[in-house]
């Protein structure tokens, strides 16, 4: 059975998190998603979820525009690595949508882990086997 689009967003993002976690610090890639995660801008962070992961994270909500607030965390407590809709606002056809982001790697994730969660194809799985999964669901 397909995933909801909800939950088809968390699962692209906790994707999008694990291959990022997956790149050397010197890649590229890697600090462009760095740099855009931690920058704050939206419209940047919406771009890049587009262009690496596939998200069209507007068209999910349409005709409501997503605002992205991202959540800066230390590679702390997994049950506290979780978004949410943090606010809709019909006046301005808006909804705010926090995602968190660990910047490093999780110490003690191995990367099979990571490997395994990115290449699951299976339809019905939504998060990984392991404590961290982004997610932007409330």
């Amino acid at each position: 059975m397909p995933l909801g689009p909800f939950a088809e967003v968390s699962k692209k993002i906790s994707k999008f998190t694990a291959k990022y976690w997956l790149l050397s610090e010197d890649d590229p890639l890697s600090k462009r998603i760095l740099e855009t995660m931690t920058g704050g801008n939206s419209e940047e962070i919406k771009k890049l979820l587009k262009d690496e992961a596939d998200i069209d994270i507007d068209n999910v909500v349409s005709p409501l525009r997503v605002n992205i607030t991202v959540k800066i965390m230390e590679s702390g407590e997994p049950e506290k690595f979780t978004g949410a809709i943090e606010e809709i606002s019909m006046e301005q056809n808006t909804i705010t949508v926090s995602i968190p982001f660990i910047a490093k790697k999780p110490a003690g994730l191995k990367d099979d882990l990571l490997v395994k969660w990115v290449t699951n194809d299976n339809e019905d799985s939504v998060y990984p086997d392991y404590a961290y999964r982004s997610s932007c669901s409330s």
